[in-house]
């Protein structure tokens, strides 16, 4: 018994392990004056991350997986769909992340890969539940992350934590849709990769 238990606990390890090291490589951290963000690499180049994460600021500084910084350009906000991306001169070190072509079913398996309150590169685990919201613990700092299904493709951008009646629900989150994020790349056109 005791052998099954160890098992399946390894099992378990493994495929969360395997989620942190193919969506870490994709996830970066972004930091603006005071304040900082998550954010995902999605093409050589450039990153997508939340507008309001950037916030009216013409640069940021990006960390990628190996804890290389980068200085990037804003290159385009969406307020309304609280979308930005930044655009660096030099060639990114880490893995473009995959968007999604579908949203997932409800309650299916997702995950994220942020920098709550600037701790690095956290991974935190809950529920499709509809209607562009999750119920994985987020925090400040993991804005503008992406948020992946079990195939590690994007499913939008974790944009807020869910509101009802001025309160608070902070295991209940608000994404920006991998549909959103995609028809602003797609105005900009801006390369990025999709589930084929």
């Amino acid at each position: 018994m005791k052998a099954l238990l160890l098992c399946l606990l390894l099992i378990g390890c493994a495929t969360i392990n395997n989620h942190f090291s193919e969506a870490r490589s994709t996830s970066v951290l972004v930091t603006v004056g005071n304040g900082l963000g998550s954010g995902n690499i999605i093409n050589d180049n450039c990153i997508v991350t939340a507008d309001h994460v950037v916030n009216g600021f013409t640069t940021a500084t990006v960390m990628t997986s190996d804890e290389t910084t980068y200085l990037l350009q804003v290159m385009s906000e969406d307020e309304k769909r609280d979308v930005a991306y930044l655009c660096s001169p030099q060639k990114l070190h880490g893995t473009a992340v995959v968007f999604a072509k579908h949203e997932p079913a409800r309650y299916a398996h997702v995950f994220t890969i942020g920098f709550p309150f600037g701790n690095n590169w956290f991974l935190t685990e809950g529920r499709y539940q509809g209607d562009d919201l999750i119920s994985v613990p987020n925090a400040p700092g993991n804005s503008g992350g992406c948020v992946f299904n079990d195939e590690q493709k994007c499913i939008g951008l974790v944009d807020a934590i869910a509101m009802y009646k001025g309160m608070a629900f902070p295991h209940l989150s608000v994404i920006v849709p991998a549909d959103e994020v995609k028809a602003f790349l797609d105005e900009h056109r801006i390369l990025y990769g999709v589930e084929q």
